[in-house]
């Protein structure tokens, strides 16, 4: 009994585990997508660049502008 409740609190660990640490990255239509490493203040410039650098769980921010 006391190795399924191990096991039950591991299951329970590792399933939180990705929702605890989201990143959080920005763009913005003066970000670079070459220099900047998505950080507020150092955006990135396209979405695309910003998803293909994201993972599940991470939240991108879209600053004010039209882009094109």
């Amino acid at each position: 009994m006391q190795i399924k409740k191990i096991f039950l609190f591991l299951v329970l660990v590792l399933s939180l585990n990705g929702i605890c640490f989201g990143a959080t990255y920005y763009m913005a239509t003066d970000g670079s997508d070459t220099t900047g490493d998505g950080s507020s203040g150092n955006e990135w410039l396209t979405l695309q660049h910003s998803m293909a650098l994201m993972s599940g769980g991470d939240t991108l921010i879209i600053r004010d502008g039209v882009y094109t």
